[in-house]
């Protein structure tokens, strides 16, 4: 897990400007038959990763510098995901560090909301709307779709999330 949270952070601090497309990279399967996928799209500021394995974990983020040497205090959130719908998903979350350069608002787990913000991320056509509500506080971001149903696909099918396309049981 912290070597594709490295992944992700390199890929969004490496680059020198706003990344237009989603890009999604796939490991495995590896000797106990685990498959990881980490797909993001974003740039030095701030991005969107998608990031999990066949296992259990599916981690939906919208994730943002911080300043050198500031703590970020976990707790309780709300993410906001606006992509192909015209209603923006509203989502519980968690503000968390993501790692030593980035905080996060996370979503995770297998649940019908989570599957339904990758499910939204894979049905966006020209841009994504994400923002959080911490305390009172809103942060807001808009991000490219180009490559974001590719990117997705590796994530459904790397991660096993079953057709995302059929309502939940």
């Amino acid at each position: 897990m912290l070597k594709t949270t490295f992944i992700a952070a390199t890929l969004l601090a490496g680059s020198s400007s706003i990344a237009l497309a989603w890009d999604a990279n796939v490991e495995g399967p590896d000797v106990f038959g685990v498959t990881k996928v980490i797909a993001t799209v974003g740039g030095l500021r701030d991005g969107m990763v998608v990031q999990c394995d066949s296992k259990e974990d599916l981690f939906v983020a919208f994730i943002f510098r911080k300043k050198e040497f500031e703590d970020v205090t976990s707790g309780p959130a709300t993410l906001y995901l606006q992509g192909a719908s015209s209603e923006p998903l509203k989502l519980p979350a968690e503000l968390r560090a993501w790692n030593d350069n980035y905080g996060g608002v996370v979503v995770s787990g297998r649940d019908p909301q989570v599957l339904a913000a990758v499910k939204e991320i894979q049905e966006a056509r020209s841009k994504l709307n994400v923002g959080f509500e911490v305390g009172g506080s809103q942060n807001s971001a808009s991000f490219g779709s180009r490559g974001s149903t590719k990117a997705m696909e590796k994530v459904i099918q790397g991660c096993k999330l079953g057709d995302l396309t059929k309502p939940p049981a």
